[in-house]
């Protein structure tokens, strides 16, 4: 499986604040060293998650809490976890992480620059993101901008999930170049709330 993309999906679950909340992936390889990293880090910070198979059931309803994430063997998936950490109780560092600088976007740079105007309060260091959770969400409301970079988007995404207002992204069609029926998936997902 796409563990980057099934990243995103894990996230928008784990944010969501009812158990109604369910998320099925299929096909995710237990074997994979991405997505090992990528699951035992959204177990640490909390989520609810098994297995049953091969296939991958998570539940939403989960206060989720911060952690310390090595993203060197996941960089591509550090933006949709920052994204989580932005609900979870108590601070988040996602360190090992300067190749992010030099990705379609600087998606560390961008990305906290785009979350901080959201309500986040996230703080972008050359090779970190530190993250400050704010379990209650976000006021939102405002327009932020993807810098045409479907991780960036994908992950502010997320963060409109739990926005009392929420956000309006632009450059949103970039999305399609890694997953083209994202907001589909994220409306099914929402349903429950």
């Amino acid at each position: 499986g796409d563990y980057p993309a099934a990243a995103t999906l894990i996230a928008a679950c784990a944010v969501m604040p009812t158990p109604e909340s369910e998320l099925r992936l299929s096909r995710l390889r237990p074997d994979d060293e991405i997505g090992e990293a990528v699951l035992s880090a959204f177990r640490d910070m909390g989520a609810n998650m098994r297995r049953e198979g091969d296939t991958l059931i998570i539940r939403g309803g989960q206060r989720l809490h911060g952690i310390q994430v090595d993203g060197d063997r996941m960089i591509d998936c550090i933006p949709v976890m920052v994204a989580a950490a932005c609900f979870a109780e108590g601070e988040s560092v996602f360190y090992n992480i300067e190749g992010l600088h030099y990705k379609e976007s600087d998606r560390i740079d961008d990305l906290c620059h785009e979350l901080s105007k959201a309500g986040c309060d996230v703080t972008p260091q050359r090779n970190a993101i530190v993250v400050r959770g704010r379990p209650q969400g976000i006021e939102g409301g405002v327009t932020v901008d993807g810098h045409s970079d479907h991780r960036v988007l994908m992950a502010l995404a997320i963060a409109g999930m739990r926005s009392q207002q929420g956000l309006t992204l632009t450059s949103v069609e970039h999305i399609a170049k890694s997953y083209p029926h994202f907001f589909e998936e994220l409306q099914r997902l929402s349903r429950g709330v």
